[in-house]
C-alpha cells in the first residue's frame, strides 16, 4: 500500500486519477516513461523524483510545502496496484511522446 507522506486531499485526487485510467506506462527497449493525464495536459513522471507539472515545481520544489504532487502519488498507487495502461513504442512513437511532453 501507499508509503508516501501525503495530504489526504492529494491522495484522494491521485486515487481518482488511477481509478479513471489516467496513468500510462510507455516502454521502449526496456526504457520506461510514466505519464499521468492531468486536467491541463499530460505530465511526465519520474517515480519518487520528478513531475513536469507546475504544482511539483511550485509547491514541492520551490516552497517545499509538500513532498509529492498528485501525479507522483497517482503513479505510485497505480504501479503498486498494477492499475495502469501499458504501451510498447517504437523509436518514432517515443520521439513523438517526448516532444509532446516537453512542449
Amino acid at each position: 500500500m501507499m508509503h508516501m507522506e501525503t495530504r489526504e486531499s492529494d491522495h484522494a485526487e491521485a486515487e481518482n486519477l488511477v481509478k479513471d485510467g489516467k496513468v500510462k506506462k510507455y516502454i521502449f527497449n526496456g526504457v520506461v516513461l510514466w505519464v499521468v493525464v492531468g486536467k491541463e495536459r499530460d505530465y511526465l513522471v519520474l517515480p519518487n523524483i520528478y513531475c513536469s507539472c507546475e504544482d511539483f515545481y511550485v509547491r514541492v520544489v520551490s516552497r517545499m510545502e509538500k513532498k509529492y504532487c498528485i501525479h507522483l502519488i497517482a503513479q505510485k498507487i497505480a504501479e503498486e496496484d498494477k492499475k495502469y495502461d501499458v504501451y510498447r513504442l517504437d523509436r518514432k512513437e517515443l520521439r513523438k511522446i517526448i516532444d509532446y511532453l516537453l512542449s
